[in-house]
């Protein structure tokens, strides 16, 4: 038989064996929570960080979109500057060109034509021929070789070519150059 100190010494070890197992698995259940939660912190932070990082994408996409929409705009602004600015250079020609072209017998024989023209047009109902301020010196032989009634506008918005109204019914054709640039621009 085992004598007494035998089997305290025996207990004793069964005791630190069953302690030390103890100590042992609490250290491990420590560990896995230490593990888990600094997990959990790490997911946690890379979730903060990849929210912040979409933030400052979409900020940096919406700064990069309003700079190119601005330049698009500031772009357009100075297109459409420069191309009214060719319009007027071009319409300023064309007004020196026509101004030119009033002061031939060209002109004078256009007048009577378009005016014979739309006599036609106007048959039985009549016309009046409306001539611009300007062209008040070709009043008299536009009617005498047109045979239609001719008046003579208080200004020269025509610019020049003729407008005409149709007797009796409100019609108006407008022959005239001011109304063949506008439809040009």
């Amino acid at each position: 038989m085992l004598s007494t100190e035998e089997k305290l010494q025996r207990f004793s070890e069964s005791v630190y064996q069953d302690a030390q197992n103890r100590c042992n698995e609490l250290i491990k259940q420590a560990e896995e929570k230490a593990s888990a939660e600094t997990d959990a912190y790490e997911t946690a932070c890379l979730e903060e960080a990849y929210h912040q990082i979409k933030k400052q994408m979409a900020q940096i996409v919406r700064s990069a979109n309003e700079t190119v929409s601005k330049a698009e705009i500031d772009a357009k602004s100075a297109l459409l500057l420069k191309r009214e600015e060719i319009i007027k250079e071009v319409f300023a020609g064309v007004l020196e060109k026509i101004a030119a072209y009033k002061q031939t017998e060209a002109y004078l024989t256009d007048l009577v034509s378009a005016a014979k023209a739309a006599k036609e047009q106007g048959e039985e109902n009549g016309i009046t021929v409306s001539l611009s301020k300007s062209d008040a010196h070709l009043a008299s032989a536009v009617a005498e070789q047109s045979g239609a009634n001719v008046t003579v506008s208080d200004t020269d918005d025509l610019i020049g070519g003729i407008c005409v109204l149709i007797n009796n019914t409100n019609k108006v054709l407008d022959m005239s150059f001011a109304a063949k640039l506008r439809d040009a621009k």
